[in-house]
């Protein structure tokens, strides 16, 4: 609360103090007048207007952040998906050169059978390229 004291001197050593409040705080009674009431009211719901608008704002970003690190993470994973496909027609090939059966689908077999993992079929090489 604001303050104003003024001081009236008398004689020598002789003083008299007033306190004045400004006309707002009404010597700590309530706010009555509707004018200041309805300030406080707008100043509180501007900050709060700011604040939701803010912490949206924030979300969306995020949000959108995360989807392109995920496109981001999804080309990379499609790369990796190629790469392998073609270290496996790599390796196919040397072992049809070599012993006449590339062993594709007996390797398939045993990876399904000793490590429980199973080929989609959704991530071919052409379906890589063109989802």
């Amino acid at each position: 609360m604001i303050t104003i004291y003024h001081i009236h001197f008398f004689r020598k050593n002789e003083y008299q103090v007033e306190k004045e409040y400004p006309k707002y705080f009404l010597q700590g009674k309530k706010m009555k007048d509707p004018q200041i009431i309805a300030a406080i009211i707008q100043g509180i719901f501007a900050i709060l207007a700011t604040t939701i608008a803010a912490y949206t704002a924030a979300n969306i970003g995020k949000k959108i952040y995360n989807q392109e690190k995920l496109k981001s993470n999804l080309d990379i994973a499609k790369k990796d998906i190629e790469f392998l496909l073609a270290v496996e027609n790599k390796h196919c090939e040397k072992h049809k050169s070599n012993e006449g059966t590339s062993y594709k689908n007996t390797i398939r077999d045993i990876i399904r059978s000793d490590y429980n993992l199973k080929w989609s079929g959704k991530f071919t090489p052409g379906r890589v390229k063109n989802p």
